[in-house]
């Protein structure tokens, strides 16, 4: 559920991702059943199911601010410039994320986010361990020329 959450960064779209996840789940059991590493294949389910519903959300909608006004659960007591300033980071980020070819935008996820070895990355989206690093190497690196055309130095290093 966390790992949907956040993706999504809203409770109730993160529960309608899992029912949409488990969903799947159970009409591809045998597969899951079958597969070598059926927790690793869960976890692309559900990174599919929120990624489609934020994408049908903002199709619909045409517009992020449902997510960058989302309740975040700070580790630390912020003051609200920083906080409304770190929101915004996110969902810029998860958006750049998701407007990535579907295997990169996946295997960022799934590394930058869950911090999953390669091999279950592999695992999950069905290539080797080094499609896979491939995959997250050219991920970052678009994710960052994405970035730096926004002009967010601190998401790219300030290079230039």
């Amino acid at each position: 559920m966390q790992t949907v959450w956040r993706v999504t960064r809203n409770q109730a779209d993160a529960e309608d991702a899992v029912q949409a996840a488990l969903s799947t789940a159970w009409r591809r059991r045998e597969v899951l059943a079958a597969h070598p590493n059926p927790v690793a294949l869960m976890l692309k389910i559900c990174i599919d199911a929120s990624l489609d519903l934020v994408k049908k959300k903002r199709s619909t909608r045409g517009t992020l601010e449902r997510y960058v006004n989302a309740d975040i659960q700070p580790t630390r007591i912020a003051a609200p410039s920083e906080l409304a300033e770190s929101e915004e980071s996110i969902a810029l980020i998860l958006f750049e994320i998701q407007q990535l070819p579907r295997n990169l935008s996946e295997a960022i996820l799934m590394r930058l986010v869950n911090e999953l070895p390669y091999s279950e990355i592999a695992s999950a989206l069905d290539c080797t361990e080094v499609a896979a690093r491939k995959y997250v190497q050219r991920g970052r690196s678009q994710l960052q020329a994405r970035l730096r055309c926004l002009d967010l130095d601190q998401f790219t290093g300030g290079n230039r």
